[in-house]
């Protein structure tokens, strides 16, 4: 698959990298390049992952990273506002039928599934995680 990962924090390498070590083409958005520190090294330098530095919700970067090309698209920047926006033009501008995107906040998660996203809650799924270790 062609998967595009707009956050290139720990939780977008970690993706990136899981995702790079099943066979499939990654590219990573980063605004800050200090933040891709966590990166797979090895996985950048054999090219199964790529690097794009800029901002993930904006039409010229998403071109860039051949968003029409692409089987999935993640978006899991520090910013509800930059995850919703990226995620709402991968889906409805360039028809990345696979999209996902992490936020914070539980009233946005509901917003952006009623918009036809898979919308992740990062606290509620950290609940949940914590709830199942303790009654298991």
């Amino acid at each position: 698959m062609n998967v595009i990962i707009a956050g290139g924090g720990k939780t977008g390498a970690a993706l990136a990298g899981t995702l790079g070590d099943q066979g499939n083409q990654v590219t990573v958005i980063e605004i800050d390049p200090e933040n891709m520190e966590s990166l797979p090294a090895s996985r950048v330098e054999s090219g199964a992952i790529s690097i794009v530095v800029g901002d993930g919700s904006e039409p010229q970067v998403l071109e860039a990273c051949g968003i029409r090309e692409a089987d999935v698209f993640i978006a899991v920047t520090g910013s509800d506002t930059v995850n919703g926006l990226a995620a709402q033009r991968a889906l409805y501008e360039y028809r990345v039928t696979k999209t996902v995107l992490k936020v914070r906040d539980e009233n946005l998660r509901s917003l952006y599934d009623s918009l036809g996203l898979a919308a992740v809650n990062s606290v509620q799924l950290t609940v949940q995680n914590i709830m199942s270790a303790l009654s298991g």
